[in-house]
């Protein structure tokens, strides 16, 4: 599977290293089991390499704050440091300050706010959600407990 950012955008430097940043970019088609789940570590530098530079993650960050995380681009990155599936519900940070935030969207704005553009959603909560949610899914159908 692979995004495409093919987004009629005003003229902007914003958008305009964003746009050339999204279209470099290409996820992997790892399977069903990594999609919607974070990145891993040589994935994470490969998505935030092009990134690196203080003034490309302050442009990400505007065009966020600008539009939302319900701009088509925006969605198209995280989608990409997902694997392809933003995640719904609270997510973990690696953020020892702030472990969780109410949805991924809040935890991009706060990465954002805190210039802090490089601290990823947590794995490790990742998977206790899923073993939680699976659990409950099997309670539900009375396979479980």
């Amino acid at each position: 599977m692979s995004i495409v950012c093919s987004i009629s955008l005003p003229s902007c430097s914003s958008f305009a290293v964003l746009s050339s940043w999204c279209s470099a970019a290409h996820l992997q088609d790892e399977g069903p089991l990594l999609t919607g789940t974070p990145l891993s570590e040589p994935e994470y530098d490969q998505f935030f390499k092009p990134l690196r530079a203080p003034y490309r993650a302050s442009a990400t960050c505007l065009i966020r704050a600008l539009y939302g995380c319900q701009n088509p681009l925006i969605q198209r990155l995280d989608q990409y440091e997902n694997h392809g599936v933003i995640p719904q519900g609270p997510v973990c940070s690696d953020l020892p300050e702030i472990p969780f935030f109410a949805d991924f969207c809040t935890f991009t704005f706060y990465r954002c706010t805190m210039k802090k553009y490089f601290v990823k959603v947590s794995l490790n909560c990742f998977q206790m959600k899923l073993v939680l949610r699976n659990a409950l899914e099997s309670a539900d159908t009375g396979n479980g407990w």
